[in-house]
């Protein structure tokens, strides 16, 4: 569920780019255009990594679920 959140989150943060990138702003003020951009970018990139360590915390919990040699 929280990794489709992720997921949710970086298409609505990847639709952000696309509209920024056909507004008036990219002409009219380059300096706040790529300050957005940035922003943005640096946002996709963490809520990515958010989504791997989820990944990777479930992936880790099925391993030890599924190994009879340790107890719960």
């Amino acid at each position: 569920m929280k990794s489709d959140l992720c997921r949710e989150i970086r298409s609505d943060l990847i639709d952000m780019i696309k509209y920024l990138n056909n507004s008036d702003l990219r002409m009219n003020d380059t300096k706040l255009y790529f300050e957005f951009g940035g922003k943005i970018s640096n946002m996709i990139e963490r809520v990515s990594k958010s989504e791997s360590d989820l990944n990777d915390d479930a992936s880790a919990e099925e391993t030890i679920n599924s190994d009879p040699n340790k107890m719960h």
